[in-house]
């Protein structure tokens, strides 16, 4: 099973966007060198405790400050945008940065709706919409697009395209497998009940240049510490943000620990901290990756996409290094395996 990471570029108590950007950016250079597979960036809009609201734009300062390891948008809301314009960023980041561009395509807006419509003038909000934008930006990738006027090209043209994902609850599995797409689960952001959009995935999936089998990964808040108790605390943290989301539609940055130790939920928080409680992975390291590895049993899982926030900078590193220790990850042997698969 291989690891990967998503990162929102949170900002803590009393930090700023470029602090927290930077934070990405080295958090990035972390992951190439323990050997973790892809470096997802996330699309969020109005949202001040978020450093950036545009994957596109950071997705190419990291893939500059590493040398292995997969970047991309964990991912890219397409009812925000049109379909030429997503196909032209990514195939100029698949050029600059060939073999490594990754475009994860989410159906949310990942705003609040009066915002999505600045966003998008013309979003109806149809569900039915998103698997038309998916045919859509194939056809601009594989220079097929047509109008009443003939062929529109995205520019610039290559001969590779970015490793397209798609990211669901399970409802578009079907058409990840038509596209021969890849199929992400966002557990942390919705928990997945079921495996049967995985098994219709499988077994509908449709071979394509950039997925000759079907792949399935999961995303979930992973926690790992030294001791129980810190772990504890540190998804106490998240928690704390999300409550204050979630219930009181407010946007806390990241407290620190210290905040969370001496921080009481109320009976109302603590009943939603309970049922958000299978989204989270925390605890030493043996312990998580037992967790991670029936998980992975359970859904039938390739990779694992990994979130931590953490108001302390170090606490993300060293969670990240622990996991990477526990799999026994390797950037040497994962660059080489990377190279086989092209």
């Amino acid at each position: 099973m291989k690891l990967s990471i998503a990162d929102q570029t949170m900002i803590r108590a009393g930090g700023n966007a470029p602090g927290a950007i930077q934070e990405t950016v080295e958090l990035a250079r972390l992951a190439d060198h323990l050997g973790y597979e892809r470096f997802w960036l996330t699309e969020h809009h109005n949202m001040p405790m978020i450093g950036s609201s545009t994957p596109e734009i950071l997705i190419g300062k990291v893939a500059e400050s590493t040398k292995r390891i997969r970047v991309g948008a964990g991912g890219i809301m397409l009812p925000n945008h049109s379909s030429l314009k997503v196909a032209e960023c990514f195939r100029l980041l698949e050029a600059m940065y060939p073999g490594r561009i990754d475009l994860g395509l989410g159906r949310a807006a990942g705003t609040d709706p009066y915002t999505a419509k600045l966003l998008n003038p013309s979003n109806d909000f149809k569900e039915e919409n998103f698997p038309a934008k998916v045919e859509e930006l194939q056809a601009f990738f594989a220079d097929a697009a047509m109008t009443q006027r003939g062929p529109v090209m995205a520019c610039p043209r290559i001969d590779t395209i970015p490793q397209q994902w798609i990211l669901t609850g399970g409802a578009n599995a079907t058409l990840a497998a038509k596209w021969g797409l890849g199929l992400s689960l966002p557990h942390f952001i919705q928990e997945i009940q079921s495996t049967e959009g995985v098994e219709r995935y499988r077994k509908e999936f449709s071979p394509s240049g950039t997925f000759p089998e079907s792949r399935v990964s999961m995303g979930l808040f992973v926690i790992c510490s030294d001791s129980e108790e810190k772990a504890a605390l540190l998804e106490k943290c998240i928690q704390m943000v999300f409550v204050s989301l979630a219930m009181y539609g407010r946007f806390q940055p990241l407290p620190s620990i210290q905040e969370a130790a001496s921080h009481e939920f109320n009976l109302k928080e603590r009943a939603f901290v309970e049922m958000q409680k299978g989204k989270y992975v925390s605890g030493t390291p043996d312990r998580v990756k037992e967790q991670l590895e029936r998980y992975a049993s359970e859904y039938d899982l390739d990779e694992v996409i990994c979130m931590m926030m953490a108001y302390d900078f170090d606490d993300r590193k060293r969670s990240y290094e622990l996991l990477a220790d526990v799999f026994s990850l390797d950037a040497n042997r994962s660059s080489a395996l990377a190279k086989a698969d092209v």
